[in-house]
């Protein structure tokens, strides 16, 4: 019996949790932390970097773009980054700015295109990923 209230849990835990990854009004991102995804997975795109958005002591920040998603990369340059807590944070205050990004038109092609915000620490290891969505 124990077992089988256990399994419930563990249950009603994964899909919750799973759950909250996903957009919601609130926060409208389609979001992974280091345990769901790491560097490899976007390795591929930032192969090719767009354009070099600000470099300084703290971080660089670089455009790249890979079919119709811009990627935002945030790569920390020492010890000292922000933590998933205050990334999330930030991407809740400031939704109306990627919403903003995420609904521009391409004028060369037409079409739409969305946005991708991710954030490495100092050895290129995932702090977060957040890709804006209104599927919610």
């Amino acid at each position: 019996m124990k077992k089988k209230i256990s399994l419930i849990f563990a249950s009603l835990f994964l899909v919750f949790a799973l759950w909250a990854q996903n957009p919601t009004k609130d926060f409208p991102y389609y979001y992974y932390n280091s345990s769901e995804r790491d560097y490899y997975d976007y390795a591929p795109i930032m192969r090719y970097p767009v354009k070099t958005l600000e470099d300084n002591n703290e971080w660089t920040v670089t455009l790249y773009k890979s079919g119709n998603t811009h990627y935002i990369v945030t790569q920390y340059k020492s010890g000292k980054q922000e933590s998933e807590a205050t990334l999330k944070s930030v991407l809740k205050k400031h939704k109306s700015v990627y919403k903003e990004l995420d609904s521009k038109i391409d004028a060369d092609k037409g079409t739409n295109y969305n946005v991708c915000l991710l954030f490495f620490d100092y050895g290129n290891n995932l702090i977060c990923s957040a890709q804006y969505s209104e599927n919610y």
